[in-house]
């Protein structure tokens, strides 16, 4: 009898047990579908979901949005081709850049440092705006793709009244015996300062000329073309008038041949504006 009663005692025991155990450890069920990250997002579950407020207004994409995949697509690229075929005649487009996108991170770099040099895009034009006339590292802009023989750049741009500024292809350590630099230099309106140049080691060499000014706020085309034995060519021509240029050629031996160039944009003063690049291949 005793045995009887101990053992009913027992189960009322264990059940009133279970009871309390499964009130206090009730399971949380989770979405099958939901990360977790860390044992403490399982509090962030049990509780109720929060509901995100509608957005006043339209969220407006980001750079990365909108930017199309660079180099442009072969498409867009031969359509390029097209557009400047009048300007120069069988050249290949193999790399173009029109600066739609808000961030020239793809295919340019600058080393850029000096909070008194502003690089921007805006409107789909490139501008190099630098008010401190002595820090000309910091208003550079390189674009990443090499151009060497049977190669060459393509470029629109204009400069503002009273700037300086320099569109060149280099090579080389800087002030080293290997540099080698080629390109056009513009100051101003000043119609003596307009030249050609071209580096060689720590040596610069001018060549001005006066028969074709190169005005501010205006749009002008630069061409530089490289041959496969060291011969480069420079050509300058109004946007609005492409039979109004000028052009100048060197040929300049194998010490200038055989090697990996870059573009390069410098504003050691004032404003640049680039509206579109194009690299050239000459076939």
């Amino acid at each position: 009898m005793k045995c009887v009663l101990a053992f009913i005692i027992a189960l009322l025991i264990w059940t009133i047990a279970c009871s309390w155990t499964n009130k206090i450890f009730q399971p949380t069920i989770i979405d099958t579908n939901t990360k977790i990250n860390s044992p403490f997002e399982l509090t962030k579950q049990q509780s109720s979901p929060t509901l995100t407020p509608k957005p006043s207004s339209t969220i407006k994409p980001t750079a990365t949005d909108i930017c199309p995949p660079q180099p442009s697509s072969a498409n867009s690229v031969s359509s390029v081709r097209e557009r400047i075929e009048f300007l120069v005649p069988g050249a290949k487009v193999v790399w173009y850049d029109d600066f739609i996108c808000q961030e020239f991170s793809y295919g340019w770099w600058s080393p850029n440092t000096n909070p008194k040099t502003i690089i921007s895009i805006d409107e789909s034009i490139l501008t190099i705006r630098a008010e401190n006339g002595n820090d000309i590292i910091a208003s550079i802009i390189r674009n990443t793709n090499d151009i060497t023989d049977n190669k060459g750049m393509l470029v629109l741009f204009r400069y503002r009244q009273g700037s300086s500024v320099t569109l060149f292809i280099d090579t080389g350590k800087w002030f080293e015996t290997s540099y080698r630099g080629w390109g056009l230099s513009v100051n101003g309106d000043n119609l003596g300062n307009n030249s050609w140049f071209r580096w060689n080691g720590k040596y610069l060499t001018p060549s001005d000329f006066y028969s074709f000014p190169i005005r501010a706020d205006t749009w002008y085309y630069l061409l530089i073309m490289l041959g496969e034995k060291g011969e480069i060519t420079m050509k300058v021509m109004l946007k609005e008038s492409q039979t109004e240029s000028i052009i100048y050629h060197l040929d300049l031996g194998k010490d200038w041949a055989k090697k990996e160039w870059k573009a390069v944009f410098q504003v050691p003063r004032g404003i640049l504006e680039v509206d579109e690049y194009w690299q050239l291949l000459f076939i």
